[in-house]
């Protein structure tokens, strides 16, 4: 058996990472992963603006809800980036 020891991951190793790579900590290991291609952050964009008037501002819907793109969720030790999140205002 092996006594490696694993480096566990901080916020710094977010911040250390390249402009071109996302990072998100999971389990106490950094996940890197290139920023999304041009497509699929369209869709996402177009996504969150649907969502955007009715649950965000109110239009034919709730507007009890905050719609963000790639926020920094902490979450325990871990730090998760989605693409989208929302939240009750």
């Amino acid at each position: 058996m092996s006594n490696l020891a694993i480096k566990q991951a901080t916020y710094q190793d977010i911040v250390d990472l390249p402009a071109n790579r996302a990072g998100e900590i999971i389990n106490d290991q950094i996940e890197a992963h290139p920023r999304p291609a041009p497509i699929p952050a369209v869709a996402s964009s177009f996504i969150g603006r649907a969502l955007l008037s009715p649950l965000q501002k109110g239009r034919d819907g709730p507007g009890r809800c905050w719609i963000i793109g790639e926020p920094e969720c902490p979450l325990g030790p871990d730090v998760l980036i989605p693409d989208l999140a929302g939240w009750s205002k």
